[in-house]
């Protein structure tokens, strides 16, 4: 027996050893294939993406990785053959130590490859908290800024991994070559804040070094730190409590449009634009839907800046017909990692260096468009902003730059009504494009900063000249509870509407437990000021204080959460139970809740349990329904609303009482009545009709094209649950003799 459980324990070693032998491989294969496809890639990017929707990513980029991982099962598959046919010999104890040795070098490994995303330094970073952030932050809210009586039109142009390097040495360069000559002269021609010869450009700060993170900064200020937990894929607004320079022109009267050539849905771009700004989008999805392009075209992420151009060229001509300025985003991809995309356009200047080539095409392609700006009417009346979204994540077009040449993205401003005070050679990040691209429509702004930029038309200092590069960079890496504020979603009266429209409550009841299902709108771990979400709960007869019990879950991103409460707890099998959210400045808000009313023969009693805000209340007379009507019932009546004296004014007539949001609508005649209607929030439709004694003694209440009203002599009442979206009572009282009480079960 001894031996056979030894031997059984072995068995179980080695199946965890097969287990996390394989999960280390796959692990291994992701960073390796992360290390090899990225340069600098950080935790923040990865975390970005994993809480943002996968649709619009590049399908190459896909079946990359997928092919990382499937090499690493086929490596992993002869090892488990080998290694299983030295099992069958029994050989248990090799078997251990080879797995251990393969697991050592493999970890080993895993630790070196993390180096490709600073794992550690990210964890490390989540328990430093920085106050940086909140010191040097300048809210856009709280300064003035004043526009020119004339407003001028921005086209504003990200142009992707474009980078200061990719000039000669002459020029600022990092290489012999200059594969950007058509840009240089731009911005040696028009303002990159610069005082010699060489171009300059901008710092791309930690939070900034990808595509939405570099679109983000420069159009708020602020590096993109989100944190997984707060799912933008689940929420309705993208950092609800900053302003962006989308925000800013759109409240100014600006016609918002951005033009891209794939999908905008990828890494939460449509949800930015759209909640920051009301952008008119036309994106890869919009020219096929719009037939510019043919349903089963796809060229690199979508459409190429061949097209890109020509349709913002169309776009324009539209936009400079209206009265109101406009501001047009352009973000261009063929000089995308990796290698970028070569069209019909391009050369081979530079012989095979595929992605050189690439990146001449495009300096061509921006400066043909700007040329083709100049001479058109509304030019005079517009500024012009050239910039890199981040610097290239190509594995190794920049390798063979010095150790010491700091990279930079590229910056011209063209046609500025301003020129910079400070005519230095300035040290600048990305987040300085957000006041200083302002200041570039002939804006004034109150102090020269806006977010954690500087307005470089004015003589302020930036944090990348105050702090140095390194400084900042440290400091923006680490965890900052002012951040967190800002990316958290304000619980404001309409968020909390949304909250109670939006969210469910469904409750059934088993054997042994009340089963409570809650689906809510959206994540509210992400509210400022959160403190917890928590179920309160009593049997609903019961005048005493709530259970209350806060919700813990391990995934803070679900919007889905089951409970089981044991029935003995509700002795009278009608349960109330509630779900609050409490702030850590001691508010409190009901977001949800369900009440069973309870069985009552008593009109009065079972009035008193209805609330009008949570249910909505249909009643119909039959025959006669006032003789009998207390004074009593009738002020509880009252209080729901009802104005109508039925018990002195309804003997033998028809009427009828709908009540939704708290909201009466009610009548009382001798003839016929019949009213229909519905509240589309709560998924509801009714039809009422009432026929008093003398006009056809009949009552109908039809709900979602269901007969609920039990007709009979008196009043008839349906309640209707807003939240649970359904019928949960069909009652009758006679209210012409004894006021007994009737009720009909409700499916």
């Amino acid at each position: 027996m001894k031996r056979t459980k030894k031997k059984s324990n072995n068995h179980v070693i080695v199946y965890i050893l097969y287990i996390f032998l394989g999960e280390i491989i796959i692990l291994n294969s992701l960073l390796f294939w992360l290390s090899v496809t990225w340069h600098n890639l950080n935790v923040d990017e990865i975390m970005f993406h994993l809480s943002n929707p996968i649709e619009g990513t590049n399908k190459d980029v896909i079946y990359n990785a997928l092919l990382y991982v499937i090499i690493g099962i086929l490596v992993y598959v002869p090892f488990i053959f080998v290694l299983k046919k030295i099992k069958e010999k029994d050989f248990n104890k090799y078997i251990v130590v080879i797995y251990s040795i393969i697991l050592f070098f493999l970890i080993l490994f895993c630790f070196k490859l993390q180096n490709t995303v600073n794992l550690f330094s990210y964890v490390q970073n989540q328990y430093i908290d920085s106050t940086f952030i909140k010191k040097n932050y300048v809210s856009p809210e709280e300064t003035q800024i004043t526009f020119p009586d004339k407003k001028r039109n921005l086209i504003y142009i990200y142009l992707e991994s474009m980078e200061v390097s990719y000039a000669n040495k002459e020029n600022g360069g990092g290489f012999d070559e200059n594969y950007i000559p058509e840009l240089t002269q731009l911005a040696k021609s028009n303002i990159c804040f610069t005082d010699n010869d060489n171009i300059n450009g901008a710092y791309s700060l930690y939070g900034t070094t990808w595509t939405m993170g570099g679109m983000f900064a420069e159009s708020t200020g602020l590096p993109l730190k989100t944190n997984v937990y707060n799912s933008m894929e689940k929420q309705d607004d993208f950092f609800p409590n900053i302003v962006s320079i989308g925000d800013v022109l759109k409240e100014q009267g600006y016609n918002n449009e951005i033009i891209v050539g794939s999908d905008i849905v990828f890494g939460g771009r449509e949800k930015f634009y759209k909640t920051h700004g009301d952008y008119s989008i036309f994106d890869y999805i919009y020219a096929k839907d719009n037939n510019y392009i043919p349903e089963d075209y796809y060229e690199f992420w979508g459409f190429e800046d061949e097209k890109l151009f020509e349709y913002a060229k169309q776009e324009l001509r539209k936009l400079s017909t209206s009265k109101e300025p406009f501001n047009l985003t352009l973000l261009t991809v063929d000089t995308h990692f990796e290698d970028g995309y070569v069209c019909r356009l391009c050369n081979k200047e530079y012989g095979d260096n595929q992605y050189a080539n690439v990146i001449r095409c495009s300096s061509r392609q921006v400066y043909d468009f700007v040329e083709w700006i100049k001479e058109q009417d509304f030019y005079d009346n517009t500024t012009i902003v050239l910039s890199g979204d981040h610097p290239t994540m190509d594995t190794d077009f920049c390798d063979s730059l010095n150790s010491d040449y700091q990279r930079r993205v590229y910056t011209a401003y063209i046609n500025s009504p301003k020129e910079p005070i400070n005519n230095t050679y300035r040290l600048y990040s990305t987040f300085d494009y957000f006041p200083t691209t302002i200041s570039a429509l002939g804006a004034d702004i109150s102090g020269g900063k806006l977010g954690l930029g500087v307005d470089l038309f004015s003589n302020e200092e930036t944090i990348v000249e105050r702090y140095g590069y390194d400084k900042c960079m440290v400091e923006l890496s680490r965890k900052s509870d002012f951040y967190d504020e800002l990316e958290s979603v304000e619980l404001t009266d309409e968020l909390i509407q949304n909250l109670e429209n939006e969210s469910c409550i469904n409750i059934n009841r088993d054997s042994e437990n009340w089963d409570i299902n809650v689906q809510l709108a959206f994540p509210v771990h992400s509210i400022s000021l959160y403190k917890g979400l928590y179920i309160r709960y009593k049997d609903s007869n019961d005048k005493s204080k709530y259970t209350e019990k806060k919700i813990y879950v391990s995934d803070e991103t679900i919007t889905d959460y089951n409970f089981k409460i044991n029935n003995k707890k509700i002795p009278s099998g009608k349960i109330d139970v509630q779900i609050v959210i409490k702030t850590n400045d001691k508010n409190e808000y009901i977001i949800l809740s369900y009440y069973d009313i309870a069985d009552s023969t008593d009109f009065e009693t079972f009035l008193s349990q209805i609330d009008t805000k949570k249910y909505s209340v249909f009643i119909s007379a039959r025959d006669e329904a006032a003789t009998n009507l207390s004074n009593e019932v009738m002020n509880k009546l009252h209080e729901m609303g009802i104005n109508t004296q039925i018990n002195i004014d309804g003997f033998r007539k028809s009427y009828y009482a709908i009540i939704v949001d708290g909201k009466v609508v009610e009548d009382l005649r001798e003839d016929k009545l019949k009213i229909v209607g519905g509240d589309k929030r709560y998924n509801l439709e009714y039809e009422v009709i009432s026929e008093g004694y003398d006009s056809g003694n009949y009552s109908s209440i039809i709900i979602n094209n269901k007969e609920y009203s039990m007709n009979m002599r008196g009043l008839n009442i349906v309640l209707y649950d807003n939240e649970a979206k359904r019928v949960v009572k069909s009652v009758n009282y006679d209210t012409y003799l004894d006021s007994a009480c009737r009720m009909m079960e409700v499916d």
